[in-house]
């Protein structure tokens, strides 16, 4: 979810961007109880949910905005399909803070430090579970596997605990 002052050019089936690749959207807006603040809630897909951290930052993406400076003027722009459709952007810096949950809020910005586009993001890779741990080593030897995967294979008790519950761990 999102606060902001006001609602500004933001629409419900807006676009949520990463990268300039939309990842979610818009789902619906509403005021804060005391009317002080517009929130904006946001569905975004599973597949890109990680990356949005406790330090991630939003703006609008979906206009143009000019600075005056005595180095002359500056204009800010999103991709054109952002600045024709609308939109909000995201971006999370090198170091990401902890995964947050569902539900939680951030401050929507009227734009984007400079900054923020340039930040490159080193997500850290997930765990395979023991099924996705399979595949992803498919054609290597066991070797290779172990050093890219140095986990811990299960005991007997804990294979015997998953095949008489049906569990099979995600290793996230």
């Amino acid at each position: 979810m999102l606060e902001t002052g006001s609602l500004g050019g933001v629409a419900d089936g807006n676009a949520v961007y990463y990268r300039e690749v939309p990842v979610g959207s818009v789902v619906s807006h509403e005021l804060s109880k005391g009317g002080s603040k517009v929130r904006i809630h946001l569905n975004i897909e599973p597949k890109y949910a990680s990356f949005v951290r406790s330090n991630s930052v939003f703006w609008n993406a979906g206009g143009i905005s000019a600075d005056l400076g005595l180095t002359g003027l500056h204009v800010h722009a999103e991709s054109l399909k952002a600045l024709l459709s609308g939109g909000i952007a995201f971006a999370t810096p090198p170091k990401p803070g902890h995964t947050v949950s569902e539900g939680s809020v951030f401050e929507l910005h009227a734009e984007a430090k400079d900054n923020w586009r340039k930040w490159q993001t080193d997500f850290p890779e997930k765990k395979h579970g023991l099924l996705g741990r399979f595949f992803h080593h498919e054609g290597k030897t066991q070797d290779e596997a172990k050093q890219e995967d140095p986990t811990p294979e299960p005991t007997h008790e804990e294979h015997k605990h998953h095949f008489l519950h049906g569990l099979l761990h995600r290793g996230d």
